[in-house]
């Protein structure tokens, strides 16, 4: 059992948390840059030291520490994609990919695939890429920005498949909201499509509900075995 004095500063962390949510996605929905802009950097930091505060004992330290890292490119990735132009974007898009790609090495670790056999690893992955490719095309995304994107696209994907071959409702429907996230921001910014009025909104819901489901996913990940 958890000290009781983490009990609750887990409790005032998720608070904090909750209350930086409602204060980017109030801002977002208004169209206020100013409150949008200066609670996005708090959101992943927050996340993860309530998820750290949270942590059952008995898990690795290279397991809180992956997670961290994960949030930790996150929040890169979100102060980057703050400011306009190309190089900005694909500053952003490798801080993501570098947390996605710390999500992976913690799936492993947590021995996450020990189901998969081989058939899942030639038809799931393959199956990834080719939606990635797919999509980039169908967003007409210009050479050379395509081939990052795809790679970007390609090691995303692997998230939701991730909690298919782990059999993880909360860490495929977190891949998921983080791919169709992260499809918004390609659609909006390649082909200039806005499906929703209130974009940023939508975009920010489900990045950051994506992220908690992902957190309370590998959390809870030793109790869903």
């Amino acid at each position: 059992m958890r000290p009781l004095y983490k009990q609750y500063l887990g409790a005032a962390v998720a608070g904090l948390f909750a209350a930086a949510v409602a204060v980017n996605l109030y801002g977002n929905y208004m169209g206020d840059s100013l409150l949008a802009n200066r609670s996005k950097p708090l959101l992943m930091p927050l996340l993860a030291l309530t998820a750290l505060l949270f942590f059952p004992q008995g898990r690795t330290r290279l397991e809180k520490l992956l997670l961290a890292a994960a949030l930790a490119f996150g929040t890169a990735g979100d102060i980057f994609l703050m400011y306009s132009g190309q190089t900005f974007f694909l500053l952003g898009m490798g801080m993501f990919l570098l947390g996605h790609l710390c999500y992976l090495t913690l799936f492993a670790k947590m021995d996450l695939y020990r189901r998969v056999g081989k058939p899942g690893w030639l038809t799931g992955p393959s199956a990834m890429a080719a939606i990635a490719c797919s999509l980039v095309l169908v967003m007409k995304v210009p050479f050379p920005m395509a081939v990052a994107v795809a790679i970007y696209g390609f090691v995303l994907l692997l998230i939701p498949l991730s909690g298919i071959f782990a059999r993880s409702g909360l860490l495929l429907l977190g891949g998921v909201l983080f791919a169709f996230s992260d499809s918004l921001i390609a659609l909006r910014s390649f082909a200039g499509i806005r499906f929703f009025a209130h974009t940023g909104f939508v975009i920010m819901l489900t990045y950051i509900v994506a992220q908690i489901l992902l957190s309370v996913g590998i959390i809870r990940y030793k109790n869903e075995k």
